[in-house]
């Protein structure tokens, strides 16, 4: 497994985009739009992408150190 590390100015864009994600969830959810089982699944990933899993700053498998 590759790690690369987020540079302070990446990790705070990572964060924003994942607050807007889901946020906007949030949204989707409240309006009806999406259901239990998609939010679950959804959900199970939610902190991946981000790379801030555990506050490592790594991204990779999407696990945290």
């Amino acid at each position: 497994v590759f790690y690369y590390q987020f540079n302070k100015e990446e990790q705070l864009a990572a964060l924003e985009a994942e607050k807007a994600i889901l946020e906007e969830r949030k949204k989707l959810k409240a309006a009806g739009v999406i259901g239990s089982t998609m939010d679950a699944l959804d959900g199970a990933a939610g902190l991946v992408g981000s790379g801030l899993v555990g506050g490592a700053g790594l991204v990779g498998s999407g696990l945290g150190a």
